[in-house]
C-alpha cells in the first residue's frame, strides 16, 4: 500500500486563498486572466499569469508549470464558489463522484502526457465541482509539481491508492460524504498494467 502523507501546505494556494477571501476587483481579475490561460494550456503562457505564481513555485520551468496550472484549476474551481476544505488527494474524492464519470476521468488521467495533462485535470476538476466534492489543493499542487517533474508514475500510484484503496472504519468528517454515498463509489482494484 502506497501512502499519501499530509503534503506541506502550499504557498501557492494559502496566496490564492487569501485572495478569494479578500475577493477585491483586482484579485478577480488575477483569477479571471489564470482561467483564460487554463484553456491555451500547453503552450505559450501569458507572462502576466506566470508572473502571478512564479514567486510562489520555484524557479524551475517544472514548478512554474505545476504552479500556473494548480493556479488555473483553482480559479476555474473557485471564482464562483466558496472553497472547502479537504484533506482527500484526487483519487480519493474522485472516489465519491459517480462511478462512470470516475472511470472516465481516472482512463484519462492515466494516458495523459505532457501535452494533454491541462486538459485531462481541467476536466476531472469539472466533474468535482458538478458533483460537489472538493479535493486538497495543497496536495493536488504537490501531485502536480511532482508529475511535471517527472514522477507521474509516482502520482498516479497516489491516486489510485485513493481510489481504490482501504477506506479507514469510523465516522467520517462532515466535508465527506455519507456512508451510503462511499458504499456506491467503492469498486473492486482494478489493475493498470503500464502504471
Amino acid at each position: 500500500m502506497i501512502l499519501d502523507p499530509v503534503p506541506p501546505r502550499s504557498p501557492l494556494i494559502r496566496t490564492l486563498e487569501r485572495k478569494r477571501a479578500r475577493a477585491a476587483a483586482t484579485d478577480l481579475n488575477d483569477l479571471a486572466l489564470l482561467r483564460r490561460t487554463l484553456a491555451r494550456l500547453p503552450g505559450p503562457t501569458d507572462a502576466r499569469a506566470l508572473a502571478l505564481v512564479a514567486g510562489q513555485c520555484g524557479a524551475s520551468c517544472a514548478a512554474q508549470d505545476a504552479g500556473l496550472l494548480t493556479a488555473c484549476l483553482w480559479a476555474t474551481r473557485h471564482r464562483g464558489a466558496v472553497p472547502v476544505d479537504s484533506d482527500w488527494n484526487l483519487g480519493r474524492a474522485l472516489r465519491a463522484t459517480p462511478r462512470d464519470e470516475c472511470d472516465r476521468v481516472w482512463r484519462s488521467l492515466c494516458t495523459a502526457n505532457e501535452t494533454s495533462l491541462a486538459r485531462r485535470m481541467s476536466a476531472a476538476v469539472e466533474v468535482l465541482a458538478a458533483n460537489g466534492v472538493a479535493t486538497d489543493w495543497h496536495r493536488l499542487h504537490r501531485d502536480l509539481r511532482s508529475w511535471h517533474q517527472g514522477f507521474h508514475h509516482l502520482v498516479l500510484r497516489r491516486w489510485c491508492t485513493g481510489l481504490f484503496g482501504h477506506l479507514p472504519k469510523g465516522p467520517l468528517p462532515a466535508d465527506r460524504p455519507s456512508d451510503d454515498t462511499v458504499a456506491q463509489a467503492v469498486r473492486p482494484p482494478v489493475r493498470f498494467e503500464n502504471l
